[in-house]
């Protein structure tokens, strides 16, 4: 049905030309096709518990290069309910780093099954955790918004994912994702960290030292790590 639905997008984009139209996709080998068929392109992978949690920042991946880099990428994050805090925190931080612009919370159901109910309206560990990452990323946003010096990098052995970016003149980051369940030792070099500046925790008090513009510091599993200077 692809040919009908983009006639179905264009004859909506000349009746209406102040609309953007948006659309998700599960099918990463339709990506190019499904990229054609909305200004906004949203991907949902639905990993934990039966999936690395990688499969957000490949399906994230697919889609910029399904869009040739033209067109807003969005991420639909999994909150069906009973995610680990630590499982929730990175799949969403993956698709931030992967450079999602708009991140969304699908809780699938929202009803009842076998009489308990199913989703985030249903699971109050859970809907404390999306609030807190909520506020987090309403910080983030001046920075992970502006495409000035964005970087975004992912270790040799892909185990640990990262983004550096920077307000307009203020705050600068970098973001450090564990996808894995181990506990991991990492050393990652920052090109723009200043030797003189000051590393703080992006959402505590805690400083890191930095060397020679390199971070060295412990990741538990699937851990997220901000910082800011």
């Amino acid at each position: 049905d692809f040919d009908f639905a983009k006639s179905l997008s264009d004859t909506f984009h000349q009746c209406d030309a102040n609309h953007p139209t948006y659309m998700v996709s599960c099918t990463p080998r339709l990506f190019p096709q499904h990229a054609q068929l909305a200004d906004i392109m949203a991907v949902d992978p639905y990993p934990y518990p039966s999936a690395p949690l990688t499969a957000v920042s490949e399906h994230a991946d697919l889609a910029w290069k399904a869009t040739l880099g033209e067109k807003p990428v969005w991420q639909v994050v999994q909150s069906f309910g009973g995610e680990p805090e630590a499982q929730q925190r990175c799949m969403t931080y993956l698709a931030v780093v992967h450079q999602a612009r708009a991140i969304l919370w699908y809780p699938w159901d929202d009803g009842k099954k076998n009489g308990k109910g199913v989703g985030m309206k249903y699971d109050p560990v859970l809907q404390a955790t999306v609030k807190k990452l909520c506020a987090e990323l309403r910080t983030l946003s001046p920075a992970l918004l502006n495409s000035n010096g964005r970087r975004a990098f992912t270790a040799a052995d892909g185990k640990v994912h990262g983004l550096f970016c920077a307000e307009n003149g203020g705050a600068q980051y970098v973001i450090l994702v564990n996808s894995t369940s181990e506990k991991l030792a990492a050393d990652v070099e920052v090109p723009e960290l200043k030797e003189a500046a000051g590393v703080t925790e992006a959402f505590g008090d805690a400083k890191l030292e930095a060397k020679a513009r390199r971070l060295s510091l412990q990741l538990g599993a699937y851990e997220v790590k901000a910082y800011k200077w």
